[in-house]
């Protein structure tokens, strides 16, 4: 039941219902996020549309989420008011992680909010979809088109690659795969684009081959005496969304007159921010919670816990250039005290343990094709690469060779060969960093939450 959104699939011709994704969720923009207004998708039943407008569609066959070496298809629709001079019609891809932090200085006597920024691109590639290929040595032609919608069929293929996934709930920090269109007027004239579609990704993580394993653990109480003794025992170390996680928790009070009233649990996910190496910020979410009532008194116990991973707020652990995610179980244990005449009720005792969140099972390993082959972004430098939508699959010879030409006889001198243009990007992937930082007024950006102070415990800036 999970392979079947990783296998490779045949690429079927895509569908489209206006501008909105037929049977999978409508693309969200990155200014919608930023709260510049309404940016949702434009349809053209519910707006008059009286000038030139580029939005960019996906095929149901994407079904709103991307992977690593999938092939992902599309068209840039455009609709022309009036009739348009155009030299060319691009496409842009790019992934972006951010780390956005409001520090406080201080000193003897002031008190200075500033912002800082890290803005990391992965990779940025461009295919043109309609047009000629610009050429450093000579201005490109144009041509004329009529007023009215116009579509251009793209297909990307994303590399055996695994990037960081998507993520957008930590404050100041995320992480967006962002499609861009742009119609170039001709020579060098203002030019249009359409605004930025944030699409999901997700990278292919395999769980470990299963393996039981048990935590034990002395809790005390807030004096520093021993309460309780704790064993969990799991069947594995990793699970995945929709699998059932099976264990077995014994506590065993330590005071003879101690019982255990009751037992809580929840799966949380942690999310870690660091900027600048000492720059820090931490956001927690429940995945889930449940409770445990306990009939009759007993000072030791034995408890089997059996619950389903939800597939909401379950992406896979991760470490990035500036993002941490992991997951734990917290149990909140409450015991009791019997008394001659009395029971009483004590404090909670609470202890976690740590859990791997993966999206593919071990025993499907063998079911999804070059698996093993794939590479981090750390120690890979391919990036997606455009290619000719009328073909299945892209050639895998602009993958090895970028700029290899069949071999033939010597050109002419002045001959220059022509390739298919949506190639003509096909480049090693540049990663870049820009850095900014502004003084602002205190309770300014009260998105990015209270002021963050320095840690005193510095670290590289490039990583953990």
């Amino acid at each position: 039941m999970y392979t079947d959104s990783l296998l490779p699939k045949s690429s079927p011709s895509p569908r489209f219902q206006n501008n909105v994704l037929e049977g999978t969720p409508a693309l969200s923009s990155t200014m919608e996020r930023q709260g510049s207004g309404d940016n949702s998708p434009v349809s053209s039943k519910s707006v008059q549309r009286h000038q030139t407008e580029l939005s960019i569609c996906l095929s149901d066959a994407s079904r709103g989420i991307m992977r690593t070496n999938r092939i992902i298809r599309g068209v840039v629709k455009l609709h022309a008011a009036t009739r348009i001079s155009v030299s060319q019609i691009r496409i842009k891809f790019r992934a972006e992680e951010v780390a956005t932090a409001k520090v406080r200085e201080t000193g003897f006597d002031f008190n200075v909010d500033r912002i800082d920024q890290a803005t990391t691109t992965y990779f940025e590639v461009t295919g043109i979809v309609w047009g000629e290929e610009s050429k450093a040595f000579c201005l490109n032609t144009w041509e004329e088109l009529e007023p009215g919608d116009h579509e251009f069929p793209f297909a990307l293929k994303f590399p055996n690659v695994n990037f960081p996934p998507s993520v957008d709930d930590l404050p100041g920090f995320w992480v967006r795969y962002i499609w861009t269109a742009y119609l170039d007027a001709p020579m060098h004239h203002p030019s249009h684009r359409s605004k930025d579609y944030v699409i999901p990704y997700r990278p292919i993580i395999c769980a470990p081959p299963g393996r039981e394993w048990a935590h034990h653990e002395l809790l005390y109480s807030e004096k520093k005496v021993p309460i309780a003794q704790v064993r969990l025992k799991l069947a594995k170390q990793a699970f995945c969304p929709e699998e059932y996680m099976d264990m077995e928790l014994n506590v065993r009070m330590v005071p003879s007159e101690a019982i255990v009233a009751g037992i809580n649990f929840a799966l949380l996910k942690q999310y870690d921010g660091i900027l600048l190496g000492n720059i820090r910020r931490q956001h927690q979410r429940t995945v889930l919670q449940s409770s445990i009532s306990m009939s009759g008194n007993a000072s030791e116990i034995t408890v089997p816990i059996r619950f389903q991973i939800p597939t909401r707020l379950t992406s896979p652990c991760f470490t990035s250039k500036y993002i941490r995610v992991y997951y734990r179980l917290s149990f909140s244990i409450q015991f009791s005290t019997v008394g001659s005449l009395r029971i009483k009720a004590g404090k909670a005792v609470t202890f976690s343990v740590p859990i791997g969140i993966a999206n593919l099972p071990y025993s499907q390993f063998s079911h999804v094709p070059e698996l093993s082959s794939i590479e981090s972004y750390e120690d890979s430098k391919q990036a997606p690469v455009f290619f000719d939508p009328t073909l299945e699959d892209m050639p895998q010879g602009y993958v090895n060779d970028m700029t290899s030409i069949p071999a033939q006889s010597p050109p002419n001198y002045f001959s220059l060969p022509r390739a298919p243009h949506l190639y003509s990007h096909v480049k090693e992937r540049n990663e870049h960093t820009v850095w900014t930082s502004r003084f602002v007024k205190p309770g300014f950006a009260p998105e990015l939450g209270d002021p963050l102070t320095a840690a005193s415990n510095f670290r590289d800036y490039n990583g953990w």
